[in-house]
C-alpha cells in the first residue's frame, strides 16, 4: 500500500482563497470547461455525449455561436457496472447528460441535439423565470438564458419525454455554477486527465486518503480532471473544492448478500459507506460524484454546489448538516432533513427513496428536530407508486423506526415540476411521535398520480400521516396542487390516517 508522502510527487501546491465571490478585479469572468484528455481511460459509465453539444455564452456577447469558442464539455452517464444485475430493471438502459460553465454573470446557453430531432420539450425548474421567458427552440437546438448566483444553479432539458412511463432517458443537465477561488492553505490540487490506480495521488485501495496529520489542508480538483475512485478525510477543517468528476464504478454493489464484504475498508478497518466521507467538520463543494457503490458524500458539515448521480438503490445523496446549492439524481434518499438547513437544491427523484427524508432508526430521532427545507426545486419525480411496507417513496417521506419525538421541522417554498404519485408519505413505528411541522409556500404543478398504465395492479399511492404514538401540530400554509390550494387533508387525495392530532391548514 502506498503511503501518504508519495502524494506529493508531481502535484501543484496552491496558496489562495475559497470563497463564493468574484476576483478582486471586479472583471466579469466565463469559464467554459475542457473535456478530461485521455477518454480511453474513462472509467465505467462515462464518455463525452454523443448526443448533445452545450455552448454557454454573456448574453452581453452578440457575436455568433462558435464551437469552438463557446463550447462547454458535455459528457454522458449511464449504469454500466462489474455487476450488471445489481441495475435496478427500470433503469438499466437509461442515461442522463450534463455540462457546466462557471460565470458571475447572466449566460445564454445553447443545446445541439446531434441525435434525431426534438418532438417535445420542457425546461424545468419552473421557478427560474428567465429561463421560461427567454426559451427558444427548433427541430434541433434550443437557447434559453440563466441568471448567475452565490450558488449553483440547475436545469433539466427533458427532449421526447415518454408518454408511458415517468423515466426519463438521455434527460440533460446543465449546471451555472459561481466563481469560486481555490482554497486557501496547502492545496493539494489534482492534475488534469484521469486519477486512477497508476497516479501517486491513488493509494493501492484506490482511495486518496488524507490523514489527521497531513500537511495538506484542502485538495482541488480541477473540472477537466475524473477520480477514478474515491476520497476519505480525516484531517479536521479539510476542505474538498472544484468542478472534477469522482466515478466509483470501478467498484461492485455493497449492498448485496454478505455486503459488510463489499465494502472498502479503511485502514484502521472500519467501513467505508461514501464514494467522499468527510471528518465531521470538513467542506464538500463544487465536485460531483458518479456511480457510487452505496452513498455520495457522507459525515462531513457543509456540503456546497455538488452534483451526485447514482442509479442503484441506496445511491444516497447528502448525509450531513448544511446543504446549500446541491443537485442529486439518485436512487434513495437524497438526504436527510432532521436537522441543519437544506436550502437551494435542485432533485430528481428516481423509483425509491425520497427527497426529503427524516431519516432511520435511532440515529433519526436523536437529531430532534428542528431540519429547515427552504427554496428547493424538484425537476421530476419518477415513482410508480408507493415503496411497500415501508413507504418511504416520495417527496416528503419518514421511515422511522425507533421511539422517540421529532419536532419543530420547517419546509417552504419547494415547486415541484411535473407529476407526483403524492404529497405525503410519513407511517412511523411504534413509540414515534412526531410535532409541530410546518410546510409552507408548497407548489406541485400537476394533480397527483401516474402515468395511465404504469401503475401496478393493487398498489395504490395514497399519502400516510400515520406515527405510533402519534403526529400532532402540523401546519399547512398555501399549498397548491394542480392549481388548487389545498384546505383539508381530503384534497390531498387518499390518505392513511393514524393518531393523528392537531391539524391546521391557512
Amino acid at each position: 500500500m502506498k503511503n501518504w508522502s508519495h502524494l506529493i510527487i508531481g502535484l501543484a501546491v496552491c496558496a489562495v482563497s475559497l470563497g463564493t465571490g468574484c476576483s478582486s478585479d471586479h472583471s466579469k469572468k466565463l469559464t467554459h470547461y475542457s473535456p478530461v484528455p485521455e477518454q480511453e481511460k474513462y472509467p465505467r459509465g462515462l464518455r463525452i455525449s454523443p448526443r448533445y453539444r452545450v455552448m454557454a455564452k454573456a448574453t452581453s456577447d452578440s457575436s455568433g455561436w462558435n464551437v469552438e469558442q463557446h463550447a462547454t464539455a458535455t459528457y454522458e452517464a449511464w449504469p454500466d457496472y462489474l455487476d450488471p444485475e445489481t441495475i435496478p430493471s427500470a433503469y438499466k438502459d437509461i442515461a442522463v447528460h450534463f455540462a457546466q460553465v462557471d460565470a458571475d454573470q447572466r449566460i445564454r446557453f445553447r443545446v445541439e441535439l446531434l441525435q434525431g430531432e426534438i418532438e417535445t420539450l420542457k425546461v424545468v425548474p419552473s421557478r427560474y423565470e428567465e429561463v421560461r421567458e427567454t426559451l427558444s427552440s427548433d427541430k434541433r437546438w434550443i437557447e434559453f438564458e440563466v441568471d448567475a448566483s452565490d450558488l449553483t444553479k440547475h436545469i433539466l432539458v427533458e427532449i421526447n419525454e415518454p408518454k408511458d412511463s415517468p423515466i426519463l432517458n438521455h434527460g440533460l443537465m446543465v449546471f451555472l455554477n459561481p466563481v469560486t477561488p481555490k482554497p486557501k492553505g496547502k492545496v493539494l490540487e489534482l492534475p488534469s486527465g484521469v486519477v486512477g490506480l497508476d497516479h501517486p495521488a491513488m493509494s493501492d485501495d484506490r482511495c486518496i486518503h488524507v490523514a489527521e496529520d497531513s500537511p495538506y489542508d484542502a485538495i482541488y480538483i480541477p473540472n477537466d480532471t475524473i477520480v477514478d475512485g474515491r476520497i476519505q478525510i480525516h484531517k479536521k477543517g479539510f476542505t474538498v473544492t472544484g468542478r472534477g468528476i469522482l466515478c466509483g464504478s470501478s467498484w461492485k454493489y455493497a449492498k448485496q448478500e454478505n455486503w459488510p464484504n463489499h465494502y472498502p475498508i479503511t485502514r484502521d478497518h472500519k467501513i467505508v459507506k461514501g464514494l467522499c466521507e468527510g471528518a465531521g467538520d470538513t467542506i464538500f463543494e463544487g465536485i460531483m460524484t458518479v456511480h457510487p457503490y452505496h452513498f455520495n458524500f457522507t459525515t462531513a458539515e457543509h456540503f456546497i454546489n455538488l452534483k451526485a448521480f447514482g442509479w442503484r438503490h441506496s445511491s444516497d445523496g447528502f448525509h450531513g448538516k448544511y446543504i446549500r446549492g446541491c443537485f442529486s439524481k439518485v436512487n434513495d434518499d437524497h438526504q436527510y432533513s432532521n436537522e441543519g438547513i437544506i436550502e437551494r437544491g435542485s432533485y430528481w427523484g428516481m423509483n425509491n427513496g425520497g427527497i426529503f427524508q427524516l431519516g432511520w432508526g435511532g440515529a433519526a430521532m436523536a437529531k430532534g428536530g428542528n431540519g429547515h427545507v427552504k427554496e428547493c426545486n424538484v425537476l421530476r419525480c419518477e415513482w410508480p407508486a408507493d415503496g411497500g411496507a415501508r413507504q418511504n417513496n416520495g417527496v416528503f417521506s419518514g421511515v422511522i423506526f425507533s421511539p422517540g419525538t421529532m419536532r419543530n421541522n420547517l419546509f417552504e417554498d419547494i415547486r415541484v415540476d411535473g407529476q407526483c404519485f403524492r404529497f405525503i408519505a410519513y407511517r412511523l413505528g411504534e413509540g414515534v411521535t412526531l410535532e409541530d411541522f410546518t410546510f409552507k409556500d408548497i407548489w406541485y404543478e400537476k394533480p397527483f398520480g401516474v402515468p395511465e398504465g404504469y401503475q401496478k395492479a393493487g398498489e395504490p399511492y395514497e399519502s400516510h400521516m400515520a406515527a405510533g404514538q402519534g403526529i400532532t401540530g402540523f401546519v399547512f400554509d398555501n399549498i397548491v396542487v394542480g392549481g388548487k390550494k389545498v384546505i383539508s387533508l381530503e384534497d390531498f387525495g387518499p390518505m392513511l390516517k393514524e393518531n393523528l392530532g392537531e391539524v391546521t391548514f391557512k
